[in-house]
């Protein structure tokens, strides 16, 4: 009986020396992986090769993959062009109020660009004409797929939810 207890104690002592070893494995190289990553990030910012992120975000880009009795949804782009920053939420949550504006811009050929150019030109204005066309619309034309750009009125870089002040529908 006592060889028997003893050789369960064994067993059991063995097979907690082989657990312990694994987890602390796990948590040694997770620890070890963070630690090394938030180095990498540092370092990265201190060397000036990327610019840091805005602090203020006021108007997101992205493609509508939802719409609602007036809410969008939409995944939306990297506010940063540093893959190391925060990105911000990938899907947002757009509410359109009464004032929000909605507008589709759509592009200009090449050719009505110059046209417009060589009037503008002869009239004696410097300025180059704009790059696209813009009309309103209303929010029953927005559409899943549809790329946009979306602002508001607060800082929305880390918002899911927020009030659009503007959408421009980008053809």
């Amino acid at each position: 009986m006592k060889k028997q207890s003893l050789i369960s104690i064994i067993i059991l002592i063995i097979a907690s020396i082989i657990v312990g070893f694994f987890i602390g494995k796990y948590l040694g190289y997770k620890n070890g992986y963070e630690q090394a990553w938030e180095t990498a990030k540092e370092k990265l910012r201190e060397s000036k090769v990327m610019p840091p992120s805005p602090e203020k975000v006021l108007s997101i880009g992205g493609k509508i993959i939802k719409v609602e009795n007036k809410i969008i949804y939409i995944k939306a782009e990297p506010v940063s062009i540093n893959p190391l920053e925060d990105q911000g939420p990938a899907e947002r949550k757009v509410i359109i109020t009464d004032l929000t504006q909605i507008a589709k811009k759509t592009a200009k050929t090449p050719t009505e660009i110059q046209k417009e150019m060589s009037e503008r030109v002869k009239a004696g204005i410097v300025s180059p004409p704009e790059p696209y066309i813009e009309e309103t619309v209303n929010f029953s034309d927005l559409k899943v797929n549809d790329r946009i750009s979306v602002s508001a009125q607060e800082n929305i870089k880390y918002k899911e939810e927020f009030e659009a002040e503007t959408i421009f529908v980008l053809k």
